[in-house]
């Protein structure tokens, strides 16, 4: 992702802050007038929503010493606000990643942030939930800063997906995305 990366900001913020506008509340991301760019360029942007949707999030470019930099709308709204670039990933805490609105970002570590993904949920309808197809069992298992958690066989999908959920909010606290939340269960 190049300069996408949490380690990768090579635009100060002044820069943002001479070229955007973040309102906190709607988390848009606006160009400001911006009279050094060519007439044209400036006339096209200035005041207009900056960014665009791609793969899930807002993405804009931003020309800095010479070279396009892109950057994730999230991180610059944060920059934006705070003053200064986060060292973490920022998560979006209802999953939306259009969604830039200030209550909606959250400081995440990259294990928490991958936790809080939406992932299509297998053959069981739940997630977590698995089926032995060997042994004829269902069981349930969570995953852990790479380390999976065996939860043991349930006689059905609703049980192993409920304790799904009690080992999911235990082990990845308030990032857990479980089968409740998403209405599973």
């Amino acid at each position: 992702m190049g300069s996408c990366h949490p380690n990768n900001n090579r635009v100060p913020v002044s820069v943002l802050e001479a070229n955007l506008t973040y309102d906190p509340r709607t988390g848009e991301l606006r160009w400001k007038d911006r009279p050094w760019l060519r007439g044209s360029i400036n006339a096209r942007t200035r005041f207009k929503r900056a960014g665009t949707r791609s793969d899930g999030y807002i993405r804009l470019t931003l020309t800095y010493q010479g070279k396009e930099i892109r950057m994730l709308g999230h991180r610059i709204a944060w920059a934006l606000h705070y003053g200064y670039w986060p060292e973490e990933e920022v998560d979006h805490e209802d999953r939306d990643g259009f969604n830039n609105a200030l209550d909606n970002l959250r400081l995440a570590s990259s294990t928490d942030n991958k936790v809080n993904r939406v992932q299509e949920v297998g053959m069981s309808g739940y997630r977590g939930v698995y089926y032995d197809r060997r042994r004829g069992t269902i069981f349930g298992r969570v995953t852990r800063a790479g380390q999976t958690i065996y939860l043991g066989n349930f006689p059905d999908e609703a049980s192993a997906a409920r304790a799904y959920d009690a080992a999911a909010l235990k082990f990845q606290g308030e990032y857990a995305l479980t089968n409740s939340a998403l209405g599973l269960l």
